[in-house]
């Protein structure tokens, strides 16, 4: 019977990892931008072109979010 070859530990230096290393940092200033824009929409209740502002960024990192996932 022959054996399956034994697959190389990619480690640290894998291209993928690297990516997935950058874009974890990305994932998480995203979050805190938008929860810091969320937080400014609900307690500060800007009105006029401040709240739209407020309201695109949010949906645009909502929309980054889902299309990662």
């Amino acid at each position: 019977m022959a054996k399956k070859p034994v697959r190389a530990d990619p480690g640290p230096g894998n291209r993928l990892t690297e990516i997935l290393d950058r874009l974890e940092t990305v994932w998480l200033v995203l979050g805190v931008v938008y929860l810091a824009s969320y937080v400014t929409e609900v307690l500060a209740e800007p009105s006029g072109v401040i709240l739209q502002a407020l309201s695109l960024l949010g949906w645009s990192i909502y929309a980054v979010f889902v299309a990662e996932l």
